[in-house]
């Protein structure tokens, strides 16, 4: 029986899993396509953007037989884990998101304005070992010692993933979400999924882009200070000289270069090493013999350029209960 099931929406819903299939969407806005969503088939007809890891099979999706027809002023419409067994429909919706292993049938696309696709890599972790989601408009979602992964879908939302130093994995699908990680010596696997995004990352987190399908995205690593590489300040290498003549070393930014002069690499972190011979009064030389030569070091070359790896005390206490 056609359109058994109508029902007619204002905003943002949510399918989960109460409708009987096939599913009829019209004219949504927004559709995200969640992790092992769809035990079926899905069909997108007329879409403007589709950003999608999983590549249209090219088999023909029947439209006929709809049993729930889903309509009405439409904004963000999330299909979540388990959510269909069957078929759905969406026609009509501007941007449509596909996340990765979403959909485990056929994916026919038909009429579509533009198909940003990118092949997964690696398949994630499944959905039910994610430390953390955060779904829908504006939402925020805040973790510390991630151990698998965190997931952000929806637009305007924001993430703080903080201590990581576990390898995880990290899946953002929507529009202009604001990621920020922060840890040391972990891997980030990142998935992208829509348009943008930002992602930002401290220094020592390594980052891998394994689905990046979308537009204006923007994945940002902040540089290694040059300070982490420095030994010893000049002012450090001066205190304790109050009278007397002595050689002192240390370390400085090197401000006026772009590459390191020692490997050659483009660098954010450039230092010169600098050694003075020079008579000291009240801890400052008021002569110089000799200033010695400059040597240069950076992030990629130097032995320092390494992060603190010792358990902070709240660290100590997480890990020994």
């Amino acid at each position: 029986m056609n359109n058994a099931h109508e029902h007619d929406f204002t905003g943002d819903i949510t399918l989960n899993g109460g409708e009987e299939t096939p599913i009829s969407v019209i004219d949504a806005e927004n559709v995200y396509f969640r992790r092992n969503s769809v035990t079926g088939n899905v069909k997108l007809i007329n879409p403007e953007y589709v950003f999608s890891s999983q590549r249209p099979t090219e088999k023909t999706v029947p439209s006929d037989d709809i049993e729930t027809t889903v309509s009405g002023s439409i904004e963000d419409i999330y299909v979540p884990h388990n959510a269909i067994e069957g078929t759905i429909i969406i026609d009509g919706a501007q941007d449509v998101h596909i996340e990765p292993n979403a959909i485990t049938g056929d994916i026919e696309i038909v009429g579509e304005e533009q198909l940003f696709y990118n092949q997964l890599t690696d398949s994630p972790y499944g959905h039910g070992v994610y430390d953390a989601h955060g779904v829908g408009w504006k939402r925020s979602v805040s973790v510390s010692d991630p151990k698998h992964g965190v997931s952000v879908t929806g637009g305007r939302c924001t993430a703080e993933i903080t201590d990581v130093t576990a390898d995880i994995e990290l899946i953002v699908s929507g529009w202009n979400n604001t990621i920020d990680i922060t840890g040391r010596t972990a891997m980030v696997t990142v998935y992208l999924l829509g348009s943008q995004n930002t992602v930002r990352t401290s220094p020592y987190i390594d980052l891998e882009t394994d689905i990046q399908a979308g537009v204006e995205n923007t994945i940002e690593q902040e540089p290694v200070p040059a300070s982490d590489i420095i030994e010893t300040t000049r002012k450090e290498a001066y205190a304790g000289h109050l009278l007397g003549r002595d050689t002192v070393t240390f370390q400085e930014p090197a401000t006026d270069r772009d590459y390191c002069p020692n490997c050659g690499a483009n660098a954010s972190a450039i230092i010169t090493r600098r050694q003075e011979d020079a008579f000291f009064l009240t801890n400052t030389p008021v002569y110089r013999f000799d200033a010695g030569g400059n040597s240069y070091e950076c992030e990629n070359c130097s032995v320092n350029a390494t992060p603190d790896i010792q358990l902070s005390e709240e660290e100590r206490k997480r890990v020994l209960g």
